[in-house]
């Protein structure tokens, strides 16, 4: 039973890694090991204890102007699908993560790491809960309800967790798989809109192959695809179904966005059939300016 568990925990750990690699979150660390300082709060023997650290990642942000981003990962896989009560199992997984994160803040071997970067002025570190499992995919929404239903947070000292399930793990490389198939291109970049808070000219960068955690469980996601020498497209994937409001505040979004770089504009949603909702595609796209460019412009594809 212990071999099989150790086995599917680095079964986990390997599909995370790879994930991170299609994100840009290369080359991540590994197996750190720090000392925990409250013990007895932690479970730990009264007089020593660890804490490990599966997996992170540093970069600078490209959201916000001189911010180092610190990930704090955790890997947490079953063979089994989610538990119809998931609380009691999320609040062990996020217990785990949140006192490790507490400890690591204070660890020399966060010091040491940091002491490898230089010219920031902030530093986001961010805990990040991989709870994964190998079962068919469907939608975690119900999942993520009952999650929401939590009331422990208060019980734990951290900045910021971000949990990533079955849903959103999959969003993301679905996204990039299909791009990849529709455009034939490997020059696929995040792209970074502007957020008030990364407008300094000199250090603005509009896209990138690193996903910022921010949009790790984003429901839209922002690609800016480079066709030609001249020529770069964006693509914007959408993990709910279509509607025409959707299609609408994309289409704005598109606009708001792309002015200046962007030759074409593809939405993405993953039901789109062109036989059944073309009609209400063209009705939308009559009720902005310049119908002629948006029409001409603006395409929408079946994200798979």
């Amino acid at each position: 039973m212990g071999e099989l568990s150790k086995k599917i925990g680095e079964y986990g750990e390997k599909i995370v890694m790879e994930f991170l690699e299609t994100i840009g979150w290369q080359p991540p660390e590994t197996g750190i090991t720090f000392d925990c300082y409250l013990p007895k709060e932690h479970g730990r023997s009264e007089t020593k204890g660890t804490h490990g650290k599966d997996l992170g990642f540093i970069y600078k942000s490209p959201l916000v102007e001189g911010e180092l981003v610190e990930t704090f990962i955790s890997v947490k896989y079953s063979d089994k699908p989610y538990p119809d009560n998931p609380r009691t199992k999320f609040k062990k997984h996020f217990s785990d993560l949140a006192y490790g994160l507490e400890c690591y803040i204070k660890s020399s071997e966060r010091i040491e790491r940091l002491n490898e970067f230089d010219q920031y002025s902030s530093v986001n570190t961010i805990g990040i809960l991989f709870w994964l499992n190998n079962t068919p995919i469907e939608n975690d929404s119900k999942l993520l309800d009952e999650l929401a239903k939590s009331r422990f947070h208060d019980d734990y000292i951290f900045e910021q967790i971000v949990v990533v399930t079955n849903d959103s793990y999959a969003f993301i490389g679905r996204c990039l798989k299909e791009i990849k198939f529709i455009t034939l291109s490997e020059n696929i970049d995040f792209y970074y809109p502007s957020t008030g808070n990364n407008l300094n000219p000199t250090t603005r960068r509009i896209s990138g192959k690193i996903l910022p955690v921010e949009y790790l469980t984003s429901r839209i996601l922002l690609f800016k695809v480079l066709v030609s020498n001249d020529l770069s497209h964006l693509y914007i994937c959408n993990r709910d179904n279509f509607t025409v409001s959707d299609f609408k505040r994309l289409v704005g979004l598109a606009i708001e966005i792309s002015g200046g770089w962007a030759q074409k504009v593809f939405i993405g949603f993953p039901d789109f059939n062109e036989l059944r909702d073309r009609n209400a595609v063209n009705n939308a796209l009559q009720t902005f300016e310049s119908k002629k460019y948006i029409t001409k412009n603006i395409n929408v594809f079946n994200l798979k």
